[in-house]
């Protein structure tokens, strides 16, 4: 977890949280390479090893999802924080509603995103859910994902034939 932009103190206080989430969990810069990842990430999404530094968008997000994806990225980086210490106060000086705060995290559904994980001979796509966050203000953003549902009895089939074939 820990990188040369993220301080060793932070990285050491988040790291047990951090790979305990049960979402993989993803950290991006400012050109979408990747610099964190928990667990889950490394082993449902990718390794570290392979992904550090790549652009996310570019080589794990299906192609008819990257302008959504970009999207988010940007409204995510433009919300400092979901709750402000200094935000002013609605007109009738009431606190947003949960459902407001919600409104404000990107969230896409359904997307199209390249898995390579530990148990995974090739890369498959899979569809994930994946929620936004600003994590600072130097424009990195967190991701948290999760599979939108397994794949089914005859997609694994397919997956296991496509499989067999590649490695014949």
């Amino acid at each position: 977890f820990c990188h040369h932009r993220v301080s060793k103190t932070a990285a050491t206080m988040m790291e047990p949280c951090w790979d305990r989430m049960p979402d993989a969990m993803m950290m991006l810069d400012a050109e979408c390479l990747l610099v964190a990842a928990n667990r889950r990430f490394t082993r449902t999404v990718g390794p570290m090893s392979t992904l550090q530094g790549m652009d996310i968008v570019e080589n794990l997000i299906g192609e008819e999802d990257r302008a959504r994806f970009k999207i988010a990225l940007g409204r995510a980086r433009s919300l400092s924080s979901l709750v402000e210490p200094d935000e002013k106060p609605r007109e009738n000086n009431t606190p947003a509603s949960d459902l407001e705060e919600w409104e404000k995290v990107p969230n896409l559904r359904g997307v199209k995103t390249l898995v390579l994980g530990s148990r995974v001979d090739y890369p498959i796509y899979r569809k994930y859910d994946w929620l936004l966050s600003a994590a600072g203000d130097d424009a990195r953003v967190v991701c948290s994902g999760r599979m939108c549902k397994p794949p089914d009895e005859a997609e694994q089939e397919q997956e296991s034939e496509l499989l067999d074939f590649l490695n014949n």
